[in-house]
């Protein structure tokens, strides 16, 4: 084998494992974002979760039509949290094992909610969520 031949090969072994490298490097960067949308998502759960019950709270000391209102946003904002969470959960932007270890109780409890039950009967804006149930307890549906 000649000097070029063999520095030709080398080049290619390097090139070849530096492929590998990258492939590494973005397979473990992929899995730390996917765990930070976890996290996100649960912050953003939490916190509407806090804000909704803080709301129903107040309505329950001061049945005013503003506070009503602002009951009502809370409460929406908080199904909204867990519609986007799921619609994460369909597109298989989080891990659905842990996902559904985390949620599946309480998306069981947020559908059969009898407070709550109207607003997931089909046609539903939060498709996602309801989707996800049907997968969950498809003898339920």
């Amino acid at each position: 084998m000649d000097l070029q031949t063999k520095i030709a090969f080398w080049t290619l072994v390097v090139t070849i494992i530096g492929v590998f490298i990258q492939l590494a490097i973005f397979r473990k960067t992929f899995a730390i974002q996917k765990g930070q949308l976890e996290i996100q998502i649960r912050d953003l759960i939490e916190r509407t979760r806090t804000h909704a019950e803080t709301a129903l709270k107040a309505v329950r000391s001061n049945s005013s039509e503003k506070i009503k209102q602002a009951a009502n946003a809370a409460l929406e904002s908080h199904l909204n949290a867990y519609d986007e969470a799921c619609q994460k959960y369909i597109e298989n932007k989080i891990d659905q094992k842990s996902f559904k270890n985390l949620y599946f109780h309480e998306i069981y409890n947020l559908i059969n909610n009898d407070n709550l039950k109207e607003k997931f009967v089909r046609p539903t804006k939060y498709g996602a969520t309801r989707q996800v149930y049907d997968e969950w307890f498809p003898e339920k549906k």
